[in-house]
């Protein structure tokens, strides 16, 4: 300890944490405590004291007393060591720009340190949490962390934990450690794996399960055993250890769509931060939340703290219920028979007619337990679905007589919210809004929220005033403006292996209909994705070219089949069997492929087969 403390002596200052005995002692005795200011989760003495934590969905929100002064703090993570260094920059900051200290939101938008945990369906209602990013104590608890946080269904829980990376420390120091730091988790089973941990392995609960290696495990250990649970696979990357996920996987396509849920958070806040601070959120999840998985992208907006989720149709918004979801779910299209699920699950219908109204009063009534929520769609100018405002007295003498149901909110869809030279046709659509919200509530004599911009909406009139906004394809990092003035990440990356290349000679044809004519020596690869997974036939005969790993771009040739198509790879001297393409992805952006076919970017992902595996991972 003196000689790492032996780094810091010509400070200025130092900001270190009072809970830790052995760094105190440290800097009393090389006399540093005079430059020294300390933070504390328990001391009231420190400097900057937190008081308490209160955890929730998105994060944690800390009291503070700093200098006797009471603040609070939001931070959207919830691991400790995140948390420690968040109070130590916040102590840092009244010595090297105080006048930061106003404003505590930007907090709110910091990220974790990077690691990378890759959450994927596994076999028999497993889900397996592939964290093999890196291997020590500090990446344990962090992993350990989300698991946690991940499992707020209440699944029985399993950690699987091979030998650590650590050479700085007394391995049964370290392990004594590691033993206690999962011991507060209250795991349902533990697999240690590795000489070291089986060394050690009388530190850990009785219970505990011991393999000398991966193999040992692989061989030994059914995942039978543990269906119905969330797995934490932690160890260091060995061919071991990944022919175990890819076992345990519940599907083995080798065509994946791999969904960065890093980015998903980012892309919220990056949309967040263009709006009004008092503006909340309504987060679109419909179509399997544009391919991307409903579930996974729900559970991140819920951390990353949106206020509502909307989906299509009650089957999916009854899907997350039952998935742990608890936040309150706008459903956009509801059918008049499936109201008593919608009542039974909780959630909030959309009522885009009068006659619908009238049959939600009557549902809400027979099935419901107290008032509950609706939110009236008006037709402005769209002219798809909505009420119109010669219908408005008979909407309001429905709303007056009735104690069964109350508006929520009243919005409407913008037809052409990304085209500027359309604005005057938008504005009138807004002003139609303003009045229908104005005359509802002057009748009903109570408060509604109206919403009406969309992602193309929110960044074009970010000050229109609303009380929501609703984030769509944004989210998911294509933007529906050809120019905006925030960045938005893709948040998917579409790959697929070649499965077999053919030698085809000058002459010869590919696939049905002979339509690829080959007119060169040519080397064909075959790959597993066809019209079956959502891949559009349009796209063949040369319309599209998809990346090999040394960066040729491969084009399709002849048509597109319903399992595989056929890309032209002569080019391409490296490409061969098991070699990754990508469809799209970093620098091949969605809208290559919807430009090709002709269509919007939101067709592509949204018809993504379910046979297509989707892997989730953070960094």
């Amino acid at each position: 300890m003196r000689e790492k403390l032996s780094l810091f002596t010509d400070c200025e200052a130092i900001i270190a944490p009072l809970d830790q005995p052995l760094i105190v002692e440290g800097l009393e005795q090389m006399g540093l405590t005079a430059k020294s200011h300390f933070w504390s989760f328990s001391d009231e003495r420190a400097e900057l004291w937190v008081r308490q934590i209160e955890y929730h969905a998105s994060g944690v929100t800390l009291s503070l007393s700093m200098d006797g002064v009471e603040r609070e703090l939001h931070l959207p993570f919830l691991d400790q060591g995140s948390i420690a260094d968040a109070v130590a920059a916040l102590l840092l900051l009244k010595y090297t720009a105080p006048s930061l200290l106003e404003d505590l939101t930007p907090f709110a938008t910091l990220q974790p340190i990077s690691m990378r945990l890759e959450v994927v369906q596994g076999k028999h209602r497993t889900l397996l949490i592939n964290d093999s990013y890196n291997s020590d104590y500090d990446s344990l608890a962090i992993a350990l962390d989300f698991l946690n946080r991940r499992n707020s269904d209440h699944w029985p829980t399993a950690l699987i934990l091979s030998d650590m990376q650590d050479s700085t420390h007394d391995p049964r120091e370290l392990y004594g450690r590691v033993a206690e730091l999962i011991s507060r988790y209250q795991l349902d089973r533990l697999y240690l794996v590795g000489p070291a941990l089986g060394q050690y392995r009388e530190l850990f609960p009785e219970l505990t399960q011991w393999y000398p290696d991966w193999s040992s495990l692989d061989k030994e250990l059914s995942l039978a055993q543990l269906a119905g649970h969330i797995i934490l696979l932690k160890g260091s990357h060995t061919s071991q250890f990944e022919r175990v996920i890819e076992d345990w996987k519940a599907l083995s396509h080798q065509t994946i769509l791999s969904i960065n849920l890093n980015r998903l958070t980012e892309n919220y806040h990056t949309l967040r931060q263009q709006l009004p601070k008092s503006m909340q959120t309504i987060c679109m999840i419909k179509a399997n939340a544009y391919g991307a998985g409903s579930y996974e992208v729900a559970r991140t907006l819920e951390r990353a703290g949106t206020e509502y989720l909307a989906v299509a149709v009650v089957d999916e918004g009854r899907e997350l219920r039952e998935q742990g979801i608890q936040l309150p779910i706008l459903v956009m299209n509801p059918e008049l028979s499936a109201f008593r699920q919608l009542i039974w699950h909780q959630l909030e219908p959309e009522i885009f007619s009068l006659e619908m109204l009238r049959a939600f009063e009557e549902a809400a009534e027979r099935y419901g337990d107290g008032t509950l929520p609706i939110h009236l769609k008006w037709n402005t100018g769209m002219n798809r679905l909505g009420i119109t405002l010669p219908e408005i007295d008979e909407v309001v003498a429905v709303l007056r007589r009735s104690s069964a149901v109350r508006v929520a909110s009243i919005f409407t869809h913008l037809a052409v919210a990304d085209d500027p030279t359309e604005d005057a046709f938008t504005l009138q659509q807004l002003e139609r809004l303003d009045t229908a919200h104005h005359i509802l509530e002057e009748r009903l004599g109570y408060s509604i929220k109206k919403h009406a911009l969309n992602t193309a909406g929110a960044i074009r009139f970010p000050n229109y005033p609303s009380d929501f906004v609703r984030l769509g394809i944004g989210l998911y990092g294509i933007s529906p403006l050809e120019r905006t003035p925030c960045v938005l990440e893709p948040i998917a990356t579409l790959t697929t292996q070649i499965l077999q290349v053919q030698e085809v000679q000058p002459g010869e044809t590919i696939g049905y209909g002979r339509r690829g004519k080959v007119t060169r020596p040519s080397r064909i690869a075959i790959i597993p994705i066809g019209y079956a997974d959502g891949l559009p036939r349009r796209l063949g005969n040369g319309r599209i070219s998809f990346r090999l790993p040394d960066g040729t771009l491969a084009p399709t040739i002849g048509n597109i089949c319903m399992d595989t198509l056929m890309i032209d790879v002569t080019d391409a001297e490296s490409a061969e069997v098991g070699s990754e393409v990508t469809i799209f992805g970093e620098g091949l952006p969605i809208t290559r492929l919807s430009d090709a076919c002709d269509t919007i970017p939101y067709e592509i992902p949204s018809r993504l087969s379910s046979r297509i595996a989707r892997q989730y991972f953070t960094e």
